[in-house]
Protein backbone atom coordinates (compact mmCIF):
# COMPACT_ATOMS: atom_id res chain seq x y z
CA UNK A 1 0.00 0.00 0.00
CA UNK A 2 1.15 3.34 -1.15
CA UNK A 3 1.52 6.12 1.76
CA UNK A 4 1.23 9.69 0.34
CA UNK A 5 3.91 11.87 1.60
CA UNK A 6 2.57 14.33 3.73
CA UNK A 7 3.23 17.91 2.27
CA UNK A 8 6.17 20.37 3.91
CA UNK A 9 4.74 23.32 5.57
CA UNK A 10 5.61 26.38 3.57
CA UNK A 11 8.91 28.10 4.48
CA UNK A 12 8.52 30.98 6.30
CA UNK A 13 10.05 33.81 4.67
CA UNK A 14 12.81 35.55 6.72
CA UNK A 15 12.65 39.02 7.79
CA UNK A 16 14.96 41.20 5.82
CA UNK A 17 17.34 42.30 7.91
CA UNK A 18 17.52 46.21 9.15
CA UNK A 19 20.52 47.71 7.31
CA UNK A 20 22.83 49.77 9.19
CA UNK A 21 21.47 52.63 6.96
CA UNK A 22 18.17 52.03 8.19
CA UNK A 23 19.16 51.63 11.84
CA UNK A 24 20.70 55.43 11.21
CA UNK A 25 17.92 56.77 9.60
CA UNK A 26 15.00 55.51 12.79
CA UNK A 27 17.67 56.44 15.04
CA UNK A 28 18.16 59.91 14.16
CA UNK A 29 14.13 60.20 13.48
CA UNK A 30 13.41 58.91 17.19
CA UNK A 31 15.93 61.45 18.11
CA UNK A 32 13.62 64.07 16.03
CA UNK A 33 10.58 63.17 17.39
CA UNK A 34 11.56 63.10 21.08
CA UNK A 35 13.08 66.83 20.25
CA UNK A 36 10.32 67.89 18.93
CA UNK A 37 7.96 66.89 22.05
CA UNK A 38 10.13 68.57 23.93
CA UNK A 39 9.85 71.61 22.25
CA UNK A 40 6.03 71.29 22.32
CA UNK A 41 6.13 70.51 26.14
CA UNK A 42 8.26 73.66 26.63
CA UNK A 43 6.50 75.89 24.48
CA UNK A 44 3.29 74.64 26.29
CA UNK A 45 5.01 75.52 29.60
CA UNK A 46 6.05 78.71 29.09
CA UNK A 47 2.95 80.17 27.71
CA UNK A 48 0.50 78.52 30.17
CA UNK A 49 1.76 79.61 33.27
CA UNK A 50 -0.16 81.93 34.96
CA UNK A 51 1.09 85.26 35.79
CA UNK A 52 0.39 87.97 38.57
CA UNK A 53 -0.88 91.27 37.25
CA UNK A 54 -2.90 94.18 38.60
CA UNK A 55 -6.40 93.55 38.33
CA UNK A 56 -8.34 95.00 35.63
CA UNK A 57 -10.13 98.27 36.93
CA UNK A 58 -13.81 97.15 35.87
CA UNK A 59 -16.06 96.24 39.16
CA UNK A 60 -17.23 92.77 39.18
CA UNK A 61 -20.84 92.29 38.95
CA UNK A 62 -22.65 89.31 41.50
CA UNK A 63 -26.03 88.12 39.63
CA UNK A 64 -28.96 87.66 41.28
CA UNK A 65 -28.57 83.75 42.39
CA UNK A 66 -24.16 83.75 41.94
CA UNK A 67 -22.20 84.38 44.81
CA UNK A 68 -18.94 86.72 45.95
CA UNK A 69 -16.80 84.36 47.64
CA UNK A 70 -14.17 86.44 49.91
CA UNK A 71 -11.03 85.02 51.92
CA UNK A 72 -10.31 87.59 54.21
CA UNK A 73 -6.40 87.73 55.52
CA UNK A 74 -7.79 87.79 59.35
CA UNK A 75 -10.22 88.43 61.67
CA UNK A 76 -11.45 91.76 62.45
CA UNK A 77 -14.45 94.21 60.47
CA UNK A 78 -16.00 92.60 57.37
CA UNK A 79 -18.99 94.88 56.23
CA UNK A 80 -20.40 97.97 57.62
CA UNK A 81 -23.93 99.66 56.66
CA UNK A 82 -24.20 103.22 57.39
CA UNK A 83 -28.16 103.41 56.46
CA UNK A 84 -29.41 107.00 55.20
CA UNK A 85 -32.09 108.88 56.22
CA UNK A 86 -35.17 107.18 57.38
CA UNK A 87 -33.64 103.98 55.19
CA UNK A 88 -34.92 101.43 58.03
CA UNK A 89 -33.01 97.58 57.68
CA UNK A 90 -34.42 94.53 58.43
CA UNK A 91 -31.95 91.97 59.46
CA UNK A 92 -32.94 88.28 59.97
CA UNK A 93 -30.35 85.13 61.00
CA UNK A 94 -31.47 81.67 60.80
CA UNK A 95 -29.11 80.32 63.79
CA UNK A 96 -27.82 82.87 65.96
CA UNK A 97 -27.91 84.46 69.69
CA UNK A 98 -27.53 87.36 71.45
CA UNK A 99 -24.71 88.10 73.59
CA UNK A 100 -24.67 87.65 77.47
CA UNK A 101 -24.58 92.01 77.07
CA UNK A 102 -27.36 92.49 75.28
CA UNK A 103 -29.81 89.91 76.99
CA UNK A 104 -28.85 91.86 80.79
CA UNK A 105 -29.76 95.22 79.14
CA UNK A 106 -32.82 94.09 77.57
CA UNK A 107 -34.06 92.47 81.00
CA UNK A 108 -32.58 95.77 82.96
CA UNK A 109 -34.40 98.00 80.75
CA UNK A 110 -37.39 96.45 78.99
CA UNK A 111 -37.98 93.35 81.49
CA UNK A 112 -37.36 91.35 78.45
CA UNK A 113 -35.97 87.65 78.89
CA UNK A 114 -34.19 86.59 75.87
CA UNK A 115 -32.84 82.73 75.40
CA UNK A 116 -29.74 82.33 75.20
CA UNK A 117 -28.88 79.15 72.44
CA UNK A 118 -28.97 79.54 69.00
CA UNK A 119 -31.97 79.66 66.89
CA UNK A 120 -34.07 81.86 64.25
CA UNK A 121 -33.33 85.66 65.13
CA UNK A 122 -34.92 88.95 63.16
CA UNK A 123 -34.72 92.77 63.89
CA UNK A 124 -37.15 94.22 61.55
CA UNK A 125 -38.72 97.46 61.33
CA UNK A 126 -42.16 97.94 64.05
CA UNK A 127 -42.77 101.89 63.16
CA UNK A 128 -41.02 104.12 60.71
CA UNK A 129 -38.85 107.15 61.98
CA UNK A 130 -36.31 109.23 61.43
CA UNK A 131 -32.43 108.01 61.77
CA UNK A 132 -29.59 106.19 60.68
CA UNK A 133 -29.53 102.12 60.65
CA UNK A 134 -26.04 101.71 61.71
CA UNK A 135 -25.15 98.04 61.42
CA UNK A 136 -21.48 96.57 61.92
CA UNK A 137 -20.35 92.99 61.05
CA UNK A 138 -17.34 91.50 62.09
CA UNK A 139 -15.03 88.27 61.27
CA UNK A 140 -14.62 86.43 64.53
CA UNK A 141 -11.65 84.30 64.75
CA UNK A 142 -12.28 80.72 63.65
CA UNK A 143 -11.41 76.94 63.04
CA UNK A 144 -9.59 77.72 60.22
CA UNK A 145 -9.36 79.37 56.73
CA UNK A 146 -12.20 81.66 56.80
CA UNK A 147 -14.55 82.31 53.57
CA UNK A 148 -17.45 84.47 53.25
CA UNK A 149 -20.39 84.73 51.23
CA UNK A 150 -22.30 87.37 49.74
CA UNK A 151 -25.23 87.19 47.66
CA UNK A 152 -27.80 89.31 46.16
CA UNK A 153 -31.65 88.66 47.05
CA UNK A 154 -34.48 90.40 46.64
CA UNK A 155 -38.33 90.23 48.03
CA UNK A 156 -40.62 91.63 45.95
CA UNK A 157 -38.95 95.65 45.22
CA UNK A 158 -36.63 95.01 47.93
CA UNK A 159 -33.38 93.84 47.43
CA UNK A 160 -30.50 92.72 50.38
CA UNK A 161 -27.89 90.42 51.16
CA UNK A 162 -27.73 87.26 51.40
CA UNK A 163 -23.65 86.58 54.08
CA UNK A 164 -22.57 83.32 55.57
CA UNK A 165 -19.28 82.94 56.82
CA UNK A 166 -17.55 79.44 56.65
CA UNK A 167 -14.57 78.42 59.26
CA UNK A 168 -15.67 81.26 61.52
CA UNK A 169 -18.26 82.82 63.21
CA UNK A 170 -19.75 86.80 62.76
CA UNK A 171 -20.30 89.35 65.39
CA UNK A 172 -23.11 91.90 64.14
CA UNK A 173 -23.79 94.76 65.90
CA UNK A 174 -27.35 96.52 65.76
CA UNK A 175 -28.60 100.36 66.06
CA UNK A 176 -30.24 102.79 65.03
CA UNK A 177 -29.31 106.25 65.33
CA UNK A 178 -32.02 108.86 65.90
CA UNK A 179 -32.25 111.39 63.40
CA UNK A 180 -32.97 114.94 62.43
CA UNK A 181 -36.68 115.44 62.35
CA UNK A 182 -36.24 118.97 60.34
CA UNK A 183 -39.21 121.10 61.34
CA UNK A 184 -41.24 118.14 62.81
CA UNK A 185 -40.07 116.74 65.57
CA UNK A 186 -37.99 113.56 65.31
CA UNK A 187 -39.19 110.18 65.98
CA UNK A 188 -37.16 107.40 67.03
CA UNK A 189 -37.88 104.26 64.85
CA UNK A 190 -39.46 101.28 66.70
CA UNK A 191 -38.01 97.58 65.96
CA UNK A 192 -39.57 94.30 66.33
CA UNK A 193 -37.08 91.83 67.93
CA UNK A 194 -38.29 88.09 67.64
CA UNK A 195 -35.95 85.71 69.11
CA UNK A 196 -36.41 82.09 68.06
CA UNK A 197 -39.81 80.82 69.54
CA UNK A 198 -40.56 83.54 71.66
CA UNK A 199 -43.11 86.33 71.46
CA UNK A 200 -42.22 89.17 69.62
CA UNK A 201 -40.78 92.01 71.60
CA UNK A 202 -41.03 95.81 70.37
CA UNK A 203 -37.99 98.05 71.61
CA UNK A 204 -36.67 101.73 70.05
CA UNK A 205 -34.36 101.12 67.11
CA UNK A 206 -31.55 103.28 69.52
CA UNK A 207 -31.20 100.28 71.58
CA UNK A 208 -27.84 98.81 70.29
CA UNK A 209 -28.03 95.00 69.93
CA UNK A 210 -24.99 92.83 69.74
CA UNK A 211 -25.73 89.30 67.54
CA UNK A 212 -23.36 86.68 67.34
CA UNK A 213 -23.56 84.20 63.99
CA UNK A 214 -22.73 80.31 64.33
CA UNK A 215 -20.21 79.50 61.28
CA UNK A 216 -22.73 78.12 58.11
CA UNK A 217 -25.46 80.01 58.96
CA UNK A 218 -26.96 83.13 57.30
CA UNK A 219 -28.12 86.30 57.76
CA UNK A 220 -29.88 89.04 55.71
CA UNK A 221 -30.15 92.41 55.18
CA UNK A 222 -33.24 94.04 53.45
CA UNK A 223 -33.63 97.58 52.02
CA UNK A 224 -37.21 99.09 51.61
CA UNK A 225 -36.44 101.02 48.31
CA UNK A 226 -35.24 99.60 45.47
CA UNK A 227 -32.42 101.20 44.83
CA UNK A 228 -30.90 101.61 48.57
CA UNK A 229 -29.26 104.93 49.22
CA UNK A 230 -27.61 103.36 51.95
CA UNK A 231 -23.57 103.43 52.19
CA UNK A 232 -21.52 100.06 52.36
CA UNK A 233 -18.25 99.74 53.44
CA UNK A 234 -15.91 96.77 53.33
CA UNK A 235 -13.48 96.61 55.96
CA UNK A 236 -12.36 99.00 58.41
CA UNK A 237 -11.57 102.12 57.41
CA UNK A 238 -14.50 104.68 56.01
CA UNK A 239 -11.92 107.02 53.75
CA UNK A 240 -12.15 105.01 50.37
CA UNK A 241 -9.05 107.26 49.22
CA UNK A 242 -7.12 105.75 52.44
CA UNK A 243 -4.07 103.45 52.44
CA UNK A 244 -5.70 101.04 54.28
CA UNK A 245 -9.16 101.15 53.58
CA UNK A 246 -11.40 97.99 51.70
CA UNK A 247 -10.95 94.61 53.04
CA UNK A 248 -7.92 92.46 53.02
CA UNK A 249 -8.33 89.51 50.97
CA UNK A 250 -6.35 86.31 50.16
CA UNK A 251 -8.69 85.45 47.40
CA UNK A 252 -11.87 86.74 45.88
CA UNK A 253 -14.51 84.24 43.28
CA UNK A 254 -17.56 84.97 41.69
CA UNK A 255 -19.07 81.46 41.82
CA UNK A 256 -21.80 80.31 39.76
CA UNK A 257 -25.32 79.57 41.70
CA UNK A 258 -25.31 75.89 42.90
CA UNK A 259 -22.12 75.52 41.22
CA UNK A 260 -18.39 75.19 42.29
CA UNK A 261 -17.43 77.08 38.84
CA UNK A 262 -15.86 80.48 39.36
CA UNK A 263 -16.47 82.82 36.35
CA UNK A 264 -13.83 84.80 38.09
CA UNK A 265 -11.27 84.50 40.37
CA UNK A 266 -8.00 86.45 42.13
CA UNK A 267 -5.33 84.97 44.00
CA UNK A 268 -3.13 87.59 45.48
CA UNK A 269 0.49 87.10 44.44
CA UNK A 270 3.35 89.60 44.26
CA UNK A 271 3.21 91.81 40.30
CA UNK A 272 5.18 90.17 37.59
CA UNK A 273 5.23 86.52 39.91
CA UNK A 274 4.85 83.52 37.48
CA UNK A 275 3.44 80.27 39.04
CA UNK A 276 5.77 77.90 38.24
CA UNK A 277 4.13 74.20 39.10
CA UNK A 278 2.21 72.20 36.73
CA UNK A 279 -0.73 72.75 38.53
CA UNK A 280 -3.39 75.56 38.88
CA UNK A 281 -3.05 78.48 41.50
CA UNK A 282 -4.84 77.03 44.45
CA UNK A 283 -6.03 78.70 47.49
CA UNK A 284 -3.04 77.73 49.85
CA UNK A 285 -1.14 79.35 47.31
CA UNK A 286 -2.16 82.68 47.61
CA UNK A 287 -0.44 85.23 49.22
CA UNK A 288 -0.92 86.99 52.90
CA UNK A 289 0.63 90.38 52.46
CA UNK A 290 -2.48 92.69 52.07
CA UNK A 291 -1.87 92.14 48.22
CA UNK A 292 -5.49 92.22 47.37
CA UNK A 293 -8.57 94.12 48.47
CA UNK A 294 -12.45 95.04 47.96
CA UNK A 295 -12.30 98.46 48.40
CA UNK A 296 -16.41 98.88 47.45
CA UNK A 297 -19.41 96.99 47.67
CA UNK A 298 -22.51 98.44 45.70
CA UNK A 299 -26.35 96.70 45.68
CA UNK A 300 -28.18 97.32 42.87
CA UNK A 301 -31.73 96.32 42.45
CA UNK A 302 -30.84 92.61 40.34
CA UNK A 303 -26.99 92.44 41.14
CA UNK A 304 -23.77 93.21 43.78
CA UNK A 305 -21.58 95.33 42.34
CA UNK A 306 -17.86 94.82 44.09
CA UNK A 307 -14.22 96.54 43.69
CA UNK A 308 -11.76 94.82 43.73
CA UNK A 309 -7.66 96.02 43.38
CA UNK A 310 -4.37 94.50 43.68
CA UNK A 311 -2.35 92.01 42.24
CA UNK A 312 -3.07 88.83 41.44
CA UNK A 313 -3.26 85.33 39.22
CA UNK A 314 -6.44 86.04 37.74
CA UNK A 315 -9.02 83.82 36.01
CA UNK A 316 -11.68 84.66 33.66
CA UNK A 317 -14.56 82.02 32.85
CA UNK A 318 -11.93 79.79 33.59
CA UNK A 319 -9.39 80.99 31.46
CA UNK A 320 -5.97 81.99 33.44
CA UNK A 321 -4.05 85.05 32.62
CA UNK A 322 -0.74 84.06 31.22
CA UNK A 323 2.55 85.36 30.23
CA UNK A 324 2.63 86.73 26.62
CA UNK A 325 6.45 86.92 26.87
CA UNK A 326 7.53 84.31 24.59
CA UNK A 327 5.10 86.14 21.65
CA UNK A 328 6.37 89.46 22.05
CA UNK A 329 10.03 88.44 22.20
CA UNK A 330 9.85 86.53 19.13
CA UNK A 331 7.85 89.52 17.70
CA UNK A 332 10.48 91.55 17.86
CA UNK A 333 13.32 89.18 17.37
CA UNK A 334 12.65 88.18 13.62
CA UNK A 335 15.85 86.10 13.05
CA UNK A 336 15.51 84.19 15.67
CA UNK A 337 11.86 83.41 14.41
CA UNK A 338 13.25 82.18 11.68
CA UNK A 339 15.69 79.88 13.07
CA UNK A 340 13.21 78.15 15.37
CA UNK A 341 10.84 77.45 12.37
CA UNK A 342 13.45 76.54 10.35
CA UNK A 343 14.70 74.05 13.25
CA UNK A 344 11.13 72.89 13.86
CA UNK A 345 10.43 72.18 10.03
CA UNK A 346 14.09 69.97 9.78
CA UNK A 347 12.62 67.78 12.60
CA UNK A 348 9.54 67.85 10.75
CA UNK A 349 11.19 66.31 7.80
CA UNK A 350 12.91 63.88 9.92
CA UNK A 351 10.12 62.45 11.02
CA UNK A 352 8.06 62.09 8.13
CA UNK A 353 11.18 60.58 5.93
CA UNK A 354 11.86 57.96 8.17
CA UNK A 355 7.94 57.28 8.34
CA UNK A 356 6.97 57.40 5.00
CA UNK A 357 10.50 56.91 3.22
CA UNK A 358 12.11 59.72 0.86
CA UNK A 359 10.47 60.99 -1.93
CA UNK A 360 11.19 60.31 -5.09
Amino acid sequence: MNRRAKPHPPARARARPVTPAARVIIRRSGIALIALLALAALYWYATSRPVSRPLPPDPWKVAAGDRLVLEPLAPGPLLAVEGADNEGVDVRFDGAHLDDQTVKSLHDDFALTMPTSDGALSWTTAQAGTGHTMIDIALEPGSGIADVQIAHIGEGPHPGLNIVAHHAPLKVQLAVLLGDGGTAPAVAEQKELRVANQPAARVPGAVALTVLVQEDHALTLTFPSRKPASVLHLGGAEDPDAASSGLPLRSAAVRLSDSSTDTLFACAASEEADYRPLRSPAIQDCSTSGLLRATKLELKPDSVIVTIHGSAWFTKNGVWVTDDWFSKYIGTNLVLGVLISAMVGALCTMVVTAVFGRAS
